[in-house]
């Protein structure tokens, strides 16, 4: 019998969704696969419409500007 696939979790985000939240439910998770060494889990991240969330867009505009 083949081994099982590793799960995948997927986060929906809604417009005004908290960063901090969203770190703190992937952050176990990628700790958890980077210190496995194989692939144990995995994650999408989707929105209700398939299109951007205004909230990350502006997360991932600003990650790049001097503090």
């Amino acid at each position: 019998m083949p081994p099982n696939p590793p799960p995948i979790f997927e986060f929906l985000l809604f417009d005004g969704f908290s960063n901090m939240v969203l770190a703190s439910a992937m952050e176990p998770l990628r700790d958890v696969r980077m210190n496995a060494g194989q692939e144990t889990a995995g994650w999408r991240v989707t929105t209700l419409d398939g299109g951007a969330c205004a909230q990350f867009q502006r997360a991932a505009n600003h990650a790049g500007r001097r503090f």
